[in-house]
């Protein structure tokens, strides 16, 4: 029979190695467990560190866009969203050129890729089209950034896109502002010192033509008198727009305005073959302003749109609308489907002396002219046109509170 043999010495030592493993065990637990927790942590800080920068990206009021090399689109803010009418999902990934401008090639004056070459940031000033609102025009102010990789290398560009439409449209209005103070300002010694002499050469003219018997003689001042005629409605116009109308405000119906100006064109030969339609809302309240000075900026409007659809191949027309314009007040359109004009035309159309018509054909003062008298009653003109594809200028004016 085997007897049981103790060898106290081992027992005590497979104990203590058992006692060490278990503490060991337990201290790698918890070592385990604490950075597990400090790992979870981390990526937690890490998810709210993201969405607090995506948040921020999304709520900035300005567009942000991500490039990579190819030109495509890898990460968009809401906001440029919301300028270019497109979707997240069609944006991402699409080619930057593509998405704002429909090209099929980059753009000439983009600095995508000059940043990705030299790191440097740089700046410019775009015109895009919103291809979701009806295509639309938006002037924006582009800002490039490059994105490092660690060794120092240009791995994205961010583009920083601010539309400054608004601020571009309050600049031309400061300057045709500053325009009319100062051409106001000359109109006073243009009248005394032009005017007066016009006036003496005028009586001087029909003296001579009383007088004379020769015929060719008064078939020359009539030349001359027409001459004189011309020059003192320039002077005259000058001096309308800038000085305070001595006409009374009173409250008057736009319609009517509209309807008066339209039985007053309809007769003349500009308007012969060309259609007037007008697209009247019904029920408008009544405007406090210048009949008198409406119907001259209604008139000369109706002209110039005749004149732009005079040369058109096949039928020209006129359309007239009236209406409210939320938070503006009252909205007349004159619309035609003319000739239009370019976006370097359309820059110049308010300032004195510019005209698109032929020579002889205007004085370049009627746009100039009405843009300072609607000013004066305290409203607005603005032009919409496309080379070929017509003009509308809108008149507004404010609403009687």
């Amino acid at each position: 029979m085997l007897k049981y043999i103790a060898f106290p010495q081992y027992e005590f030592f497979l104990l203590l190695l058992l006692t060490l493993f278990v503490f060991l065990t337990a201290i790698a637990f918890f070592m385990i467990r604490k950075v597990k927790r400090e790992h979870l942590k981390k990526i937690d800080e890490i998810k709210e560190t993201r969405d607090f920068l995506n948040r921020i990206m999304m709520s900035m009021q300005e567009g942000i866009l991500v490039l990579d090399k190819d030109y495509r689109v890898v990460m968009v803010n809401d906001y440029l969203l919301k300028l270019t009418g497109l979707s997240r999902e069609e944006m991402k990934g699409m080619l930057c050129y593509t998405a704002f401008h429909g090209l099929e090639k980059e753009c000439a004056e983009c600095n995508l890729e000059e940043t990705f070459k030299t790191g440097l940031s740089s700046t410019v000033v775009r015109r895009c089209r919103n291809k979701k609102k009806g295509g639309d025009f938006f002037d924006v102010e582009v800002y490039y950034h490059p994105v490092f990789d660690k060794e120092g290398n240009v791995i994205y560009v961010i583009e920083s896109v601010k539309d400054i439409s608004e601020r571009l449209k309050y600049e031309e209005e400061l300057s045709r502002s500053k325009k009319l103070a100062a051409v106001g300002t000359l109109a006073a010694g243009v009248a005394h010192e032009i005017g007066n002499p016009l006036a003496s050469i005028s009586s001087l003219a029909e003296t001579i033509e009383r007088k004379s018997d020769d015929t060719y003689i008064k078939g020359e001042i009539k030349v001359m008198a027409s001459h004189i005629e011309r020059i003192s409605k320039i002077v005259r116009d000058l001096v309308d727009f800038s000085r305070p109308a001595n006409y009374e405000f009173r409250m008057v119906q736009i319609n009517d305005v509209v309807r008066d100006t339209v039985r007053l064109c309809k007769y003349d030969k500009k308007l012969e073959g060309i259609d007037v339609v007008t697209e009247l809302t019904e029920g408008l309240s009544e405007v406090r302003t210048v009949k008198e000075k409406l119907v001259q900026i209604f008139m000369n409007l109706i002209w110039n749109a005749a004149d732009a659809v005079s040369g058109k191949n096949g039928k020209g027309n006129i359309v007239i609308t009236t209406g409210m314009d939320s938070g503006r007040g009252f909205k007349i359109t004159f619309s035609d489907n003319g000739m239009g004009m370019s976006g370097e035309e359309m820059s110049k159309i308010f300032e004195p002396f510019y005209s698109t018509k032929s020579s002889g054909k205007g004085t370049g003062l009627g746009l100039f002219v009405s843009y300072g008298i609607i000013k004066n009653l305290g409203g607005s003109i603005e032009a919409e046109s496309e080379k070929g594809k017509g003009s509308k200028f809108t008149v507004t004016l404010p609403k009687e509170n």
